[in-house]
């Protein structure tokens, strides 16, 4: 039980960062916008904006569809939001700003984190990041393929 509030505190702490953030960049934060981040961050399953949307307007109806691609892109933009890949047919957004792997299904499109130590890293990168003197600020590898799911489904049976 410990644990669930303590996430919940710390979630509530990143709330406060970013709209201070936001705040700070001049955004105004009117109660639709607020909801789109609240409604964001308590997501793990990377929903697109058009997903935010139809959970937002819920509560309300009126919020524009650009309300919701800004906010999700200002949230890229301040390192609060990552944008996943294209291997999916509609951009698609992750809460998760530490270090991991995502699994794409290319069947149902489902995306699952992964910490980065358990995904297998062909390539050792720290070369190529001193090469070109490059400085990563998240590492997000992706491996796109079909769950298990999706695998079970196609499998034929008899």
């Amino acid at each position: 039980m410990g644990s669930v509030a303590s996430s919940r505190t710390d979630q509530e702490a990143r709330i406060r960062s970013i709209i201070c953030a936001l705040r700070g960049r001049g955004q105004r934060l009117t109660p639709q916008r607020l909801a789109i981040l609240r409604t964001f961050l308590d997501r793990t399953d990377h929903p697109s904006a058009e997903t935010i949307l139809e959970v937002v307007r819920r509560d309300f109806p009126a919020v524009a569809p650009s309300t919701v691609y800004h906010m999700l892109h200002a949230l890229v933009e301040m390192g609060e939001a990552v944008e996943v890949s294209p291997a999916t047919h509609r951009a698609r957004f992750d809460p998760n700003t530490h270090d991991h792997c995502h699994l794409v299904c290319l069947a149902c499109r489902a995306i699952i984190d992964v910490p980065l130590e358990q995904c297998h890293r062909p390539i050792d990168d720290s070369t190529l990041l001193t090469q070109h003197g490059f400085q990563p600020a998240l590492r997000v590898h992706q491996i796109t393929g079909l769950c298990r799911a999706c695998r079970t489904a196609a499998q034929p049976t008899g």
